[in-house]
C-alpha cells in the first residue's frame, strides 16, 4: 500500500514559527496531522518537503536563533518517525484485513508521539513545595539552633529578624 505523504508548514505566509503538518489522501478522504514541531516557513524546503539544508540560509538565521540547527534536526527526526509509525499502522491494518479508519490512525499517532500525563505523573497540589513554606521552615530551624552558619555557629538575632521580615 503506497501512501504519498506530504509535509508542509501550516501557515505558509506567517512571520514566526508555525506547526508542521502531514497531509495525505486515502480513499478520497483527506488526512491532516500536526507532527508536534514548529519551524519558520522561510526555513522550509517546499520541493523536498523537509526543513532546509541550505547552509547559507541556516547560517543567516542562526544569528537570531542559536538553537536552529537542533530545531531543524528535531523536525526532520519527527517527520521520519511519523512516516515510520504511519507505515507500520497501515501494514498492520493490511495484515489483519481491517477497515481503514483514519480516526484510529490519529489516535495511534497521538499515543506514540504526544506525552500522556497520568494523575501519578503530575504533581498534586499537596505535593508542591512553596517558597513561603521553605522559608518558614528555614527561619524556624535557625531560630531554634538546628541550622547553623557555614562556620558552625548559631545565626545572630539580627539575622533571624531579617529573615522573618
Amino acid at each position: 500500500m503506497e501512501i504519498n505523504y506530504r509535509f508542509e508548514p501550516r501557515q505558509k505566509n506567517f512571520d514566526g514559527p508555525t506547526a508542521i503538518q502531514m497531509l495525505f489522501y486515502k480513499d478520497s478522504k483527506r488526512f491532516c496531522y500536526s507532527i508536534g514541531k514548529k519551524l519558520h516557513p522561510n526555513l522550509w524546503d517546499y520541493d523536498n518537503q523537509r526543513p532546509t539544508k541550505s547552509k547559507k540560509l541556516i547560517k543567516e538565521w542562526t544569528k537570531d536563533y542559536p538553537q536552529l540547527k537542533t530545531q531543524i534536526q528535531n523536525v526532520g527526526n519527527r517527520i521520519e518517525k511519523v512516516i515510520r509509525l504511519c507505515n507500520s499502522w497501515f501494514a498492520n491494518i493490511e495484515l489483519t484485513n481491517q477497515q481503514i479508519e483514519l480516526s484510529e490512525l490519529k489516535k495511534y499517532l497521538n499515543s506514540n508521539l504526544k506525552a500522556i500525563y497520568t494523575k501519578d505523573a503530575v504533581n498534586t497540589k499537596s505535593d508542591l513545595i512553596y517558597v513561603d513554606k521553605v522559608l518558614k521552615d528555614f527561619v524556624r530551624e535557625i531560630s531554634n539552633g538546628n541550622k547553623l552558619t557555614n562556620k558552625k555557629t548559631r545565626y545572630a538575632i539580627g539575622t533571624i529578624k531579617v529573615y522573618r521580615t
